[in-house]
């Protein structure tokens, strides 16, 4: 990821002081969504963090640090939802429960740059039937469209997200393939395993 970024600095004409003007001067905006208060299972949730559907763009935290929110980025998003007119909620894991990470915290670790994750209230997460709330679309559209203004990107904020989003979700879709049909392998591995006592069978891996 750093080389890339010198790689897109220096391609432009610009020196390392300015890419490091850059870095100092970005933000990562790590757009996932968060676990909504479930109506079947409410004492999943944090009992002082609850986020709910078509209530406004999550914020994120987590001690650990599996979230990047600090207090610098959240101030930042804070100001585009304030601006935005868009209302925000505040999500953190139950502290006996541990919580999944985001490319957020994948990304920070990987070059200096002020972080922040955010999304959407949401249930049945990475189910077939993810459900969220259609307010909460145009929520966050009126926020990232804000943001986009902020850093003088305009609606191209707005572009490059969709155009991220969709490279991460046919990279989701690959990989799961590519898992899958391996796990399929395996299992034809396993199946055609010779019964005990008898006679070896040598398998070729290709």
């Amino acid at each position: 990821m750093v080389h890339t970024l010198r790689r897109i600095i220096s391609s432009l004409g610009y020196n390392e002081e300015t890419y490091m003007q850059a870095l100092n001067d970005s933000v990562i905006v790590s757009a996932d969504n968060a676990h909504s208060v479930h109506p079947n299972h409410p004492e999943l949730s944090d009992p002082t963090n609850k986020v709910f559907m078509n209530k406004g763009v999550v914020i994120k935290r987590n001690a650990n640090e599996r979230y990047t929110t600090d207090a610098i980025s959240e101030a930042v998003i804070i100001n585009a939802c304030e601006k935005a007119g868009v209302p925000y909620q505040y999500y953190t894991n139950r502290s006996n429960q541990r919580g999944g990470g985001t490319l957020g915290a994948i990304s920070s670790s990987k070059v200096s740059v002020t972080s922040v994750d955010i999304g959407l209230a949401q249930l049945a997460m990475h189910s077939s039937r993810e459900l969220i709330g259609s307010d909460d679309l145009f929520y966050l559209y009126n926020a990232f469209k804000k943001l986009g203004e902020y850093y003088g990107l305009g609606n191209l904020f707005l572009i490059i997200y969709a155009c991220a989003n969709t490279i991460a979700q046919i990279s989701a879709l690959v990989f799961s393939y590519s898992s899958s049909k391996s796990t399929s392998d395996n299992k034809r591995l396993i199946a055609s395993a010779p019964e005990p006592n008898s006679a070896p069978v040598y398998f070729e891996i290709k």
